[in-house]
């Protein structure tokens, strides 16, 4: 666990008021349910569990993703969006709730608050595409975790084996 600073706990204050004077923030955030733990362990037929607690999502059908930015611009926020990965996270939220809560989550909406003066606040949406592109990497990225993880495990026998030196290293 790590603790917060007072200057940490300011900014964490400026921007929770950042985002809620935000008249379109605001609204999206009523009635939306915050930071539910959701734990899916049939995905892949049991062998990938996913575990996911994403900031809030709503019950007709939109996720939303808190987050702070040193530039919450568009085009600031589309390289962070790429750069982290952001998408992957999206589907992995995405594919953990919806068999759950038997919601298709079709919007994916990012709050974008700077953390620094005049704490400007964006919203984006993920473009449906994306969304349907990010779940068919996030399948392809746990399949490749998944064989990577079998063959790390082929081929050793799983009990402590004695071992001999060969003949060659006795005769020095």
């Amino acid at each position: 666990r790590s603790v917060l600073s007072s200057s940490d706990i300011q900014i964490v204050k400026k921007v929770t008021e950042a985002i809620l004077n935000h008249p379109i923030a605001k609204k999206i955030l009523e009635g939306a349910i915050f930071e539910r733990s959701f734990y899916l362990g049939s995905y892949m037929q049991g062998k990938a569990p996913l575990r996911a607690r994403p900031d809030a999502y709503r019950e007709d059908g939109i996720m939303i993703d808190l987050k702070s930015a040193l530039d919450a611009s568009k085009e600031g926020f589309i390289r962070e969006l790429a750069t982290r990965m952001l998408h992957i996270q999206t589907a992995h939220y995405v594919k953990t709730a919806e068999p759950i809560l038997d919601i298709e989550f079709t919007n994916f909406l990012f709050i974008a608050a700077e953390k620094e003066d005049p704490w400007g606040v964006a919203i984006y949406d993920l473009a449906y595409e994306d969304i349907i592109y990010a779940k068919e990497l996030h399948d392809r990225m746990i399949t490749k975790y998944m064989v990577e993880k079998s063959e790390m495990r082929k081929g050793y026998p799983i009990e402590i084996q004695t071992i001999t030196l060969p003949a060659w290293a006795r005769n020095i």
